[in-house]
């Protein structure tokens, strides 16, 4: 059974005729090609308040660096703020121009004319403390290597990172996530979420298609496909219609360092 076949029958309302056959990826697989293929932090967006979105949308520029290369100045560890994270409001007292270095979004809330500007306090109550305690460390020694850290858990964080517009987080989970995924199968459990949670162009479902595509047995995916999202099946119809069409047998090659990175215009690891 194909996958438009399943599709069809669990579920009455598909019609592959549709949906165009336009592969959901910009580049074909093979060759890595000599232009920029990176995804622009400048594609999401900064807030305009204190609150979140789990739907990013664009924004014009970016402040946040996304290269791990250019070390904070020792001026960001001056004053500091309080972050209160989860439904137990665990506090946690980071170097505010630390954080503000690496993020676009704390850069809004606490270097903006918003109250937690003025009271040096922020609340994320809808955030998980493991998530946001790997984060506090990160800022501090710009490394994920010291964490044993599953595939789960660095999904987690390429999402904060992408909710809270921070790239060099972004950037470190998704080296590591490569990785991870070179050695074990893929995260079906997480796919729903990462189509949930991130935009249509985002480095995170190019790197789970290319997964599914070229490194998955059909059979895996399907037996899975209950835990995919309808929008989810649909860009991996297209991305393994585009390699069948093309009869493109091959294993996914290896990338070049920032092919699923997120980075301004102008910036490289």
């Amino acid at each position: 059974m194909d996958l438009d076949q399943w599709l069809a029958a669990n579920d009455p309302s598909w019609d592959p005729s549709a949906f165009d056959q336009t592969p959901v990826f910009a580049k074909p697989f093979g060759d890595i090609p000599s232009e920029d293929t990176t995804m622009p932090s400048s594609s999401r967006s900064a807030p305009e308040s204190s609150s979140t979105s789990t739907q990013p949308t664009p924004r014009p520029t970016t402040r946040a660096l996304s290269s791990l290369s250019k070390q904070p100045p020792g001026a960001c560890y001056n004053g500091v703020v309080t972050i209160e994270v989860g439904s137990e409001k665990k506090a946690f007292v980071i170097h505010k121009d630390l954080l503000t270095f690496d993020s676009d979004y704390f850069c809004g809330a606490f270097d903006g004319s918003f109250k937690e500007a003025a009271e040096g306090k922020l609340s994320l109550p809808d955030e998980q403390v493991n998530v946001f305690d790997i984060f506090n460390q990160f800022i501090y020694t710009r490394s994920l290597e010291e964490h044993n850290l599953n595939s789960h858990t660095l999904i987690e964080l390429w999402l904060f990172g992408d909710k809270f517009l921070i790239p060099c987080l972004q950037n470190a989970a998704m080296d590591a996530l490569v990785k991870w995924l070179g050695i074990y199968d893929c995260p079906a459990y997480d796919v729903r979420a990462i189509w949930k949670r991130t935009m249509p162009s985002a480095p995170l479902r190019k790197l789970i298609l290319d997964l599914v595509v070229y490194w998955c047995e059909f059979e895996n995916v399907m037996s899975s496909a209950q835990l995919w999202s309808r929008e989810a099946l649909v860009d991996f119809s297209r991305a393994f219609y585009h390699k069948e069409a093309n009869g493109d047998e091959r294993k996914l090659t290896k990338r070049e360092k920032c092919y699923y990175h997120i980075h301004a215009e102008g910036e490289k690891c």
